[in-house]
């Protein structure tokens, strides 16, 4: 099913490289498509890049990033903290070192979650700070355009993330009045 997913969010990806400003410079000339193009969609995390307060209360811990706050489960010298998105905090306090692992939601590009390790230093009386930089969930994706043999123009796409452009294949460009289609015999066509 991920599969199938990501292949329409990357059909809607090429879709999108193919737009308007593509399709403006094929109605002057095909030829004027040849290069690479390139598109880039960010899904996430919802958190990312920022600074984690850790504060412990009579045996207790509070979590706080951006605009959010948590408040500890688990064992005083494990606490475990859940922020939106299903983005999880898990603490190990051990003789006055503090470190835990930003454990992220699963990605859109790869399906599978993710942990980044987040260091605490003390600032100050029973507070931390930790940084978090989780995995970007980015996807990639390069249309290369080529003169074709006796004429015309060839496509293909390459996605480094997941090779997605494999599947896809290489096509044939055709440019017909108001779109750019990429055309390949027995598959649907791409249409920006």
């Amino acid at each position: 099913m991920r599969t199938k997913a990501l292949g329409i969010v990357s059909v809607a990806v090429v879709a999108s490289i193919l737009g308007s400003w593509c399709v403006a410079t094929a109605a002057a000339s095909p030829q004027g498509l040849v290069g690479i193009w390139s598109s880039e969609r960010t899904f996430g995390p919802l958190i990312a890049g920022g600074v984690v307060i850790l504060r412990r209360h009579d045996g207790s811990w509070n979590a706080h990033i951006g605009y959010e706050d948590a408040q500890s489960s688990g064992s005083p010298n494990e606490p475990n903290f859940k922020f939106s998105g299903g983005t999880e905090l898990r603490v190990r306090s051990t003789a006055g070192s503090v470190l835990g692992q930003w454990i992220q939601p699963a990605t859109v590009t790869t399906g599978y979650r993710f942990a980044s390790p987040v260091e605490f230093v003390p600032a100050g009386d029973n507070t931390w700070l930790g940084h978090v930089h989780p995995l970007a969930d980015v996807q990639h994706l390069y249309l290369f355009i080529t003169p074709a043999a006796g004429g015309g123009l060839n496509a293909f796409i390459r996605n480094p993330e997941s090779n997605l452009g494999a599947r896809i294949g290489t096509r044939s460009v055709v440019v017909n009045g108001q779109g750019v289609f990429l055309r390949k015999a027995g598959s649907r066509d791409i249409i920006g």
